[in-house]
């Protein structure tokens, strides 16, 4: 028999593509796998941080800010990471990252391109993953 990991049954794999459907739920699961339950300040390491939200309307920040209470440094998941410089929509890593942990052989930039796509991870989406990847 032969012995071999098998990343389609692995719990994370199976978030992703949930992941992939909004920057929301992107930045939510890669919270989730940096932090887990206890979010740090990325700056000085203290876990006395909240999420800042508009004081209009109570929801989450558009930028998904992240305020320290010791050192009073704004943060989001972003800092201290590849993507950290980067203008492309976490959604999108997501699903770049899906698709490397789904394929058998890995899978270039260009593969990620819809019209190379054979199926799309949220076809009935109108602002999918697919409509997006034009942008990688």
């Amino acid at each position: 028999m032969k012995k071999g990991h098998n990343l389609s049954k692995s719990e994370v794999v199976e978030q992703i593509p949930l992941a992939c459907s909004d920057e929301l739920a992107a930045v939510e699961f890669l919270e989730a796998q940096r932090w887990g339950n206890t979010p740090a300040c990325v700056h000085c390491g203290s876990v006395d941080v909240y999420k800042m939200t508009d004081a209009k309307t109570g929801e989450r920040s558009r930028r998904y800010l992240w305020r320290c209470r010791d050192c009073k440094q704004q943060f989001t998941v972003r800092i201290g990471t590849v993507y950290e410089e980067s203008r492309i929509e976490l959604r999108h890593w997501c699903y770049a990252f899906w698709r490397a942990c789904t394929s058998k052989k890995g899978v270039s930039a260009q593969a990620t391109l819809p019209d190379q796509l054979q199926k799309c991870a949220i076809p009935d989406e109108p602002d999918s993953v697919c409509d997006g990847t034009r942008r990688l």
